[in-house]
């Protein structure tokens, strides 16, 4: 149970979730799943358990097989959603990062043809 909470938030950030979002989506408050990540508390009810693996799938029943495909994947899913993040804030930003990406694959695209 001691890794519990580190692995609660290590999906929450892969998946893209602010703290307050998350809690809010699962109906407990901000500072509670605060708690439960850095293990301040380790009561947790079912339903909240539940209400977690739903939106972080916390317990697959299928793991993934890691590929070289699936890990690229991953990646950039994991971008996708960060960069989604970023654009509730800051969209300057994120539109500048995504300008980046699509004219770098350009240029690659132009030197392969």
């Amino acid at each position: 149970m001691s890794d519990f909470g580190p692995t609660i938030r290590h999906l929450r950030t892969k998946k893209g979730y602010q703290l307050s979002k998350l809690a809010k989506e699962i109906g407990v408050s901000t500072g509670y799943l605060s708690n439960l990540e850095t293990g301040k508390t380790t009561t947790i009810t079912l339903e909240t358990m539940e209400k977690l693996n739903e939106k972080l799938d916390l317990f697959p029943s299928n793991p993934p097989v890691v590929s070289r495909n699936s890990l690229f994947t991953h990646r950039t899913e994991s971008a996708l959603s960060k960069l989604t993040t970023l654009e509730e804030t800051d969209k300057a930003a994120a539109n500048y990062l995504l300008r980046c990406l699509e004219e770098g694959i350009d240029i690659f695209e132009d030197k392969q043809s």
